[in-house]
């Protein structure tokens, strides 16, 4: 379930999970979004938040993308069914809170 989420996450952000006892996680924002809409992330600072997590349920989308950067580097993600099977799964992405993401 969402342990296995949150286990994966803090591997991505480079962090042990099993080191980490601590880490705790709370939905702060739920977006739903129609065709042509834009994904808006605004959250708000959190002196406790050290990272943002983001979590795509399985949906026929075709197009959109999650942008994250930090300093001169930038990752962009996909939203899109067409190059992952979105339908039958959920996608997630993690990035640190001083990131900054657009859509």
């Amino acid at each position: 379930g969402f342990r296995k989420v949150l286990s994966w996450t803090l591997d991505r952000l480079g962090l042990n999970p099993k080191e980490i006892k601590s880490v705790q996680h709370r939905l702060c924002k739920l977006v739903l979004l129609e065709k042509g809409d834009a994904m808006n992330l605004d959250i708000k600072e959190d002196d406790d938040r050290f990272a943002t997590l983001v979590v795509q349920l399985p949906s026929v989308c075709t197009g959109g993308s999650y942008n994250v950067s930090f300093g001169n580097k930038e990752r962009q993600l996909s939203h899109s069914s067409l190059h992952h099977p979105a339908p039958y799964y959920c996608h997630v992405a993690a990035h640190y809170a001083d990131c900054k993401q657009e859509s």
